[in-house]
């Protein structure tokens, strides 16, 4: 992870949860997966205070000054201070707010050992959540614009409060719904709500499962797999052929949870599915549910009954059932008191089936209550295809954009990637359907649909943009397409980059940044004729550009002794690189823009204090206006934090 990076989510987390939470998250974004004994040994305590020796009697006076003995530093060595260590119980909580809020999650880890196998739990940071905390207001914008105000109060209750069961996250949107009411009633801008209903909240929610932007909280991933041996290793002896070799049941039961759960991800709880219209079938056999059949032919004599059986006792559950759901979201393992004399051992070195055992052994299965988070991927997916419409807008017009909305909308439940280079394969009915759905919520950018499969023709007959590919007939359903999302993606960057490589280096900056793009690797003297400028203006703008990154440069020798005087000096632009490096510039000015904001609030931290003691009424004119200039300031510079988000995610999440 970036330093820039670290240093921004170790900045939220401080001003989320506090100073004690974002040390224990900076230890662990650092680090990476460790143990709980080892993130208690937190590094970077304050340094001692410098001892300061007394200050010499004063002179009596008349006297004649006297010169200062010479000082004699003694050298010697002090032992490095030792890290300062957080208690066990402040790095649990700390654990259990960054697991409540997804920001960090528990796996097994597993090490191979000439002794055994090895597994014991570590917790690891999610940086990518963290960072997501600065896209909340367009999170809440989206569900806003796309649902209503009762799904907004939904996403917004998951995202301060993380994960919930159904039961508090019903209770918390209430009360929010219930707050804004109160704050909004009478103001004369805001129109009247009706009053928060759970039926309105059922069906918000309802509504936001379907659409992927809530789901549940996945198991903890147990274990992981094995790390791989270095490559500089030495190598095992050699044994039995590879084709032996069995998977471990770990490995087993890890892949079985991810299956599992990519199954119930989306799952509504019972209760929670649409009622039938009455009279409408549910499936294309028989009549609704709950609607007895006709009677056919003469009634039959029933069969005699069979002598009652007791119902057979349900199995018990397996070691291995227990520790799959462990961490589910359908039970819970609630551990009893261990007796004197009962186990032993140091439980970090047992293995899986061991634990098993002991959980088996000394706890016992109760259902528990599932609970929910936002999706931000999903979130994330949806902002990254408004970019790519604007991109096909700027690029080609209207029409176009409306076939890329089409072609997004259609496969967007088939995306299993965060970051997807191509989209799914989708035939012209899916696509015509899609866009109807569009012109039927208001959604749809623009163009007509009968015009649509022509437009996407002509995208996918562009070689030299290549936005939309066309992949051949597929039978009844028409021609079959698919959006090329990473060379959409592709030209949004490129036009911010035009724009920050024209304010750092001038339009010349820019003519050369576009050749090396577009030829290739250049010399000197080469770019210099092709921008049509001064070879010594080309070799300033050059190397400048070279110190901050956006160019490099590579030697290429005539000789084999690789000498100076001998060799090629040229220039190159690796875009991979490049993207890297402004998604790091972009995660400092964020970080920057925040400190800005923060030392604009403590310097007037005084006047807020004495309004809230003495009230907003008895303001001097002096102080109203000292009010009004932060406001300005703190609203400016937010402003400029949304925008500035945008970039990061283009350039970092996209």
């Amino acid at each position: 992870m970036d330093p820039h990076a670290i240093r921004l989510a170790v900045d939220l987390t401080n001003e989320l949860f506090g100073s004690g939470v974002s040390r224990v998250a900076h230890k662990l974004l650092l680090q990476g997966p460790i143990r709980l004994d080892e993130i208690a040994r937190v590094s970077g305590a304050p340094p001692p205070p410098p001892t300061r020796l007394p200050a010499p009697p004063p002179s009596p006076p008349g006297a004649i000054p006297r010169p200062a003995p010479p000082r004699v530093v003694k050298r010697t060595e002090m032992p490095p201070p030792r890290p300062a260590e957080l208690p066990l119980e402040v790095c649990r909580r700390a654990l259990l707010v960054l697991t409540q809020h997804n920001m960090a999650d528990i796996q097994l880890h597993t090490e191979e050992s000439p002794n055994g196998r090895r597994q014991w739990p570590v917790y690891r940071c999610r940086g990518d959540w963290i960072l997501h905390s600065i896209r909340w207001p367009r999170y809440l914008l989206y569900a806003l614009q796309a649902h209503d105000a009762t799904a907004e109060a939904v996403i917004e209750s998951l995202l301060e409060c993380g994960r919930l069961s159904w039961e508090d996250l019903l209770v918390e949107t209430l009360e929010r719904l219930s707050q804004d009411s109160r704050k909004t009633q009478g103001d004369g801008v805001t129109p009247p709500r009706p009053p928060p209903t759970e039926e309105g909240v059922r069906a918000a929610f309802r509504a936001l499962v379907q659409a992927r932007l809530v789901e549940r909280v996945p198991p903890w991933r147990i274990p992981s797999r094995p790390e791989k041996p270095h490559e500089n290793a030495i190598p095992a002896r050699k044994g039995k052929a590879a084709s032996n070799v069995i998977a471990h049941p770990d490995e087993t039961m890890a892949a079985q949870a991810n299956s599992n759960y990519s199954k119930e991800r989306f799952l509504l709880p019972d209760g929670f599915e649409e009622p039938p219209a009455e009279g409408k079938k549910v499936s294309g056999r028989g009549p609704a549910r709950g609607t007895p059949p006709p009677p056919r032919g003469p009634p039959r004599r029933p069969a005699p009954a069979a002598p009652a059986e007791p119902p057979p006792a349900p199995p018990r559950p397996s070691a291995q059932e227990v520790f799959m759901k462990a961490g589910g979201a359908t039970t819970a393992v609630l551990p009893k008191k261990r007796k004197a004399g009962e186990g032993g051992g140091n439980p970090l070195h047992r293995s899986a089936a061991e634990h098993i055992s002991a959980r088996e052994a000394e706890s016992k299965v109760v259902p528990n209550r599932v609970q929910w988070r936002a999706n931000l991927e999903e979130f994330n997916r949806v902002l990254r295809h408004q970019c790519c419409v604007n991109a096909a807008k700027q690029r080609r017009g209207d029409d176009e954009a409306a076939a890329t909305a089409a072609l997004l909308a259609a496969g967007r439940e088939n995306e299993a990637e965060p970051k997807p280079l191509r989209g799914p394969s989708l035939s012209m009915r899916d696509i015509l359907s899609a866009y109807a759905k569009l012109e039927a919520k208001g959604d749809a950018p623009g163009g007509h649909a009968e015009t649509l499969e022509s437009t996407l023709q002509g995208m996918a007959d562009d070689l030299q943009e290549a936005l939309v590919t066309y992949l051949g007939e597929s039978g009844p359903a028409g021609t079959s397409y698919c959006a090329n999302i990473a060379r959409m993606v592709d030209f949004a960057r490129m036009t911010e980059l035009d724009g920050t490589i024209s304010r750092r280096f001038n339009e010349v900056g820019l003519r050369v940044f576009r050749i090396l793009l577009m030829r290739g690797a250049q010399e000197q003297k080469a770019v210099a004729e092709q921008a049509m400028v001064p070879v010594k203006e080309a070799r300033e703008v050059l190397y400048q550009m070279m110190a901050l990154g956006f160019v490099q440069m590579f030697t290429l020798p005539k000789t084999s002794d690789h000498a100076p005087s001998k060799s090629f000096f040229l220039f190159e632009i690796d875009l991979p690189k490049l993207y890297k490096r402004v998604g790091a510039d972009l995660y400092h000015a964020a970080f920057n823009l925040r400190k800005r904001l923060d030392h604009e609030k403590e310097l007037e931290r005084e006047l807020f204090h004495w309004i809230e003691q003495n009230g907003g009424n008895r303001c001097t004119q002096g102080q109203i206006d000292r009010v009004e200039r932060i406001q300005r300031v703190a609203i400016t510079l937010e402003a400029c934090l949304l925008r500035l988000d945008e970039q990061v995610a283009l350039f970092n999440d996209f």
